[in-house]
């Protein structure tokens, strides 16, 4: 991501941050086949992800992600569904700090989800904010710095670990 390594070091998996998808820019993905000089741990596969920088004019975005209760159901008679509630608010905000050299983007995710597996009588719980900011600077023609930071801290309650 921008550059960085983000390979889940325990369990390998291609992507371990959490991320506000709104802050994401472009993707691109490279399957059997991944050179050895993209850098990837692993096999054969390989992402590259560019995240979101500011620009001249102010923009922003927020959009809400919500599943009620009353909307989940079984297929099966007899059977109750699965409980799940999941709220979730996001927010991006970019534009200049000084026109045309320096410029801000930040981002914003509330996590909030109850959900239950195999109807089991507790909700796995899930609380968490996903922070993301980034400052870009053209330091010439040629060179353009850029500084992110990203706090990621989501809390599991009643959830199995493996």
């Amino acid at each position: 991501m921008d550059g960085a390594d983000v390979t889940d070091p325990y369990g390998g998996d291609i992507f371990s941050v959490n991320l506000n998808y709104d802050a994401v820019q472009e993707v691109e993905v490279k399957a059997l086949g991944a050179e050895a000089a993209d850098g990837s741990s692993m096999v054969g596969q390989f992402m590259n992800i560019v995240t979101k920088s500011g620009g001249n004019d102010l923009h922003g975005s927020a959009a809400f992600f919500m599943i009620p209760q009353s909307f989940n159901t079984s297929n099966v008679t007899g059977i109750a569904a699965n409980q799940r509630k999941d709220y979730q608010p996001d927010t991006t905000l970019g534009g200049p700090i000084v026109r045309n050299r320096v410029w801000f983007f930040g981002s914003y995710r509330r996590v909030q989800r109850d959900q239950t597996f195999n109807n089991a009588p507790v909700p796995v719980s899930s609380r968490g904010n996903l922070w993301f900011m980034k400052i870009t600077t053209q330091v010439n023609n040629n060179q353009r710095l850029q500084v992110s930071v990203q706090y990621d801290k989501v809390i599991q309650e009643n959830a199995v670990i493996r």
